[in-house]
């Protein structure tokens, strides 16, 4: 599944947030599977008891906490609310990398961490063009 992530120095950001969400979770217990490359609008599943995590990994080389998801990820998210999970590694390249993890409040309807920040979404629209 995720071997050959362990004990190798990642050779990118993208690896080393991915890396860091990995240990995260299985160091809470779960077994996590990565799916990066099935397109499905997460990269790691992680199962506890039966139940299944879908977390979205995004890295950031400074602090400040403003991502993006593709309308891949972004549709999966609200079709999946009750078990998706954004998580940011901040600082991801630095000494001091943080892991922050949104889930969806059933409560407030918004995505906030365990500390109650809340992640304002902002719904955008885009297009890819090319000569015909």
């Amino acid at each position: 599944p995720f071997s050959n992530y362990e004990g190798r120095s990642p050779a990118s950001g993208a690896q080393s947030t991915i890396k860091r969400t990995f240990e995260h979770y299985k160091g809470l217990g779960y077994a996590v599977d990565s799916v990066e490359k099935d397109n499905v609008g997460w990269d790691l599943e992680a199962i506890l008891d039966n139940k299944l995590l879908r977390l979205e990994v995004k890295g950031l080389s400074g602090t400040n906490l403003a991502i993006e998801m593709t309308p891949n990820e972004y549709q999966r998210m609200q079709e999946h609310q009750n078990s998706y999970r954004i998580c940011v590694v901040a600082n991801a390249l630095g000494n001091k990398p943080v892991l922050y993890i949104f889930a969806h409040s059933s409560e407030s309807g918004a995505w906030e961490d365990d500390d109650g920040r809340q992640l304002m979404i902002t719904e955008i629209i885009s297009a890819k063009m090319a000569l015909s």
